[in-house]
């Protein structure tokens, strides 16, 4: 079964309507990709990202989409414990693409944004929240894409603050 066929699965057995309709976005997009080549040099030629996410199908898709703009190798953590885990590696990060709100506590995904702050890793905030999303300080500064986001709108986030431009500090 292809990664896009089991989305379009488990976007039927879903019983919440919002996880419909992110899945449905998410194999609309995976759909898009499977023949797209990996591009070693592209937008994101040879980063190293590391991808919090809890949803494991939402982080297959954003590892796909950031291996093919050049992406050298894309860590996912799905848990916050994974999330400090890779954080705390001594293999460099070269951005961080962060959701807000994790399976194991409500908005944990600040917490992790802390630590890598603190080890200054840029990052991208990727929520289910709304758009209008006020951050907290430190992350006022902080870029954040609702999902569904689109492929380009994700490379471009992840390029602008790998290449130093509108990069958040801590």
């Amino acid at each position: 079964m292809t990664r896009a066929s089991l989305l379009a699965h488990n976007c039927r057995r879903s019983k919440y309507p919002e996880d419909r309709y992110v899945v449905s976005k998410a194999a609309a997009v995976e759909r898009h990709l499977v023949n797209a080549p990996q591009n070693d040099a592209g937008p994101l030629s040879g980063a190293r990202i590391l991808v919090i996410e809890d949803e494991f199908l939402i982080a297959t898709v954003v590892e796909d989409v950031l291996k093919r703009a050049g992406a050298r190798e894309v860590v996912i953590a799905l848990s916050p414990r994974e999330g400090r885990a890779a954080l705390a590696a001594a293999e460099p990060i070269d951005a961080a693409v962060i959701d807000i709100q994790l399976a194991e506590g409500t908005d944990v995904g600040f917490a992790l944004a802390e630590v890598a702050f603190k080890r200054s890793i840029p990052i991208v905030f990727l929520t289910g929240y709304e758009s209008d999303l006020a951050l907290p300080e430190p992350f006022s500064a902080v870029r954040v894409l609702t999902k569904p986001c689109s492929p380009l709108a994700l490379i471009q986030a992840v390029n602008e603050i790998t290449s130093g431009a509108n990069a958040a500090e801590p």
